[in-house]
């Protein structure tokens, strides 16, 4: 997208001074006020496409963050439910146990 911005601006820019230049009504120091022109215009358009470009890769760190992030949630998750289940078997082995230990006492 940026590179077609500056191809526009670019384009432009040559067509004004081709236009200047044809109609004879451009003096050689607005030809040269144009051509600074169309280097800032062009500087911008390289800092606005090396912004995009930094803002894609922190995007992209971002997401690999994200998806880091879920995947250790998703192990931690697992490693909660194996926990639960393995208090509830500690709970049932208990109550069996007191059971057994109670009709042992009874005899």
């Amino acid at each position: 997208m940026m590179m077609n911005m500056k191809r526009t601006l670019s384009t432009t820019a040559a067509i004004a001074l081709s236009v200047g230049l044809l109609a004879g009504c451009a003096t050689t120091g607005q030809l040269e006020e144009l051509k600074a022109e169309v280097a800032k215009a062009n500087e911008k358009a390289e800092m606005a496409a090396s912004s995009a470009n930094k803002a894609a890769d922190a995007s992209t760190v971002a997401q690999d963050a994200l998806n880091t992030a879920n995947s250790a949630k998703e192990r931690a998750d697992a490693a909660m439910d194996a926990a639960n289940a393995a208090r509830r078997a500690a709970d049932d082995c208990k109550e069996r146990c007191e059971r057994v230990l109670q009709k042992a006492m009874a005899k």
